[in-house]
C-alpha cells in the first residue's frame, strides 16, 4: 500500500487514550506553595503561566485560529465567552465534553480570564475548532486522522492533542479479537504503533509546510 502513487503513509487502526494527570502530595508541588498567598486567597494565574514565561511576552494568540482533539468542551464555561467555538464530532457518542479533560486542556490553552483570574495562554484567540475525538470508552487513531484533516482544511494554525496511543490496549485487542498469542501480538502491536508514529510524523511534516503547527 505504500508503495502506491499518492500514499504518504500507512497505519493500522490503533487505540487511543487520553494522558491523565497523576496525583502526588502537596508538599511535592513546589510551585502550588508559590502561587498561594499568605492569605489563601487564589492566585491572579494559574502557575503553570508563569511557568511557561507566557506572562513575558506581548503576544495573545490574536487572530489566529485554533484546534483542539480531545474529549470536547463545555461550550458554556465562562472561560470561553466570546470565543467562536466551531465543533465536530468524530465519536459515536454526544457532541458534550463528558469527561471534562477537554475542557480543561482548553481553558490551558486559550481559556479567557474568570473572575479576575488568568487560567489561559493564548488568551487573545477568538476563532477555535474543537475535535471530540475521545469518548468514554477512548478513541482511534482513525478518528484523529480524520480530525486533523478536518481541522487543517478549516484553517487551523496551531492543533493541540493531550492524547497517547494505547499499546496495551492494541495488544489486548488482538489477542482477543483475532486469537493471537501473547508473543505474536505484542510483535503486531509494536508494528503497529511503529507505524502509527511515523504515520503522524508524516502528517505533522505535510501539516506543517501547510502553515500549522502539530502539538
Amino acid at each position: 500500500l505504500r508503495k502506491e502513487t499518492g500514499i504518504v503513509a500507512a497505519a493500522p487502526p490503533m487505540p487511543v487514550a487520553l494522558i491523565k494527570s497523576i496525583p502526588v502530595p502537596i508538599g511535592l508541588i513546589r510551585s502550588f506553595r508559590d502561587a498561594v498567598s499568605a492569605d489563601g486567597d487564589a492566585p491572579k494565574e494559574g502557575w503553570g503561566i508563569a511557568a511557561v514565561n507566557a506572562t513575558k511576552t506581548e503576544l495573545t494568540g490574536k487572530g489566529v485560529i485554533v484546534a483542539l482533539l480531545d474529549t470536547g468542551i463545555d461550550a458554556t464555561h465562562a472561560a470561553f465567552k466570546g470565543v467562536e467555538l466551531i465543533r465536530q464530532n468524530f465519536t459515536k457518542e454526544a457532541d458534550d465534553d463528558n469527561d471534562g479533560h477537554g475542557t480543561h486542556c482548553a481553558g490551558t490553552f486559550f481559556g479567557r480570564d474568570v473572575d479576575g483570574h488568568r487560567i489561559g495562554i493564548a488568551r487573545g484567540v477568538s476563532k477555535a475548532l474543537i475535535g471530540k475525538v475521545i469518548g468514554k470508552n477512548g478513541g482511534s487513531t482513525e478518528q484523529i486522522v480524520k480530525a486533523i484533516a478536518w481541522v487543517q482544511s478549516s484553517g487551523a494554525q496551531v492543533i493541540s492533542m493531550s492524547l497517547g496511543l494505547d499499546f496495551i490496549a492494541y495488544q489486548k485487542m488482538l489477542q482477543t479479537d483475532y486469537g493471537m498469542k501473547e508473543q505474536q501480538a505484542i510483535s503486531f502491536a509494536l508494528v503497529g504503533y511503529r507505524d502509527n508514529v511515523r504515520l503522524f510524523d508524516k502528517i505533522s511534516n505535510v501539516t506543517s509546510s501547510n502553515g500549522a503547527i502539530l502539538n
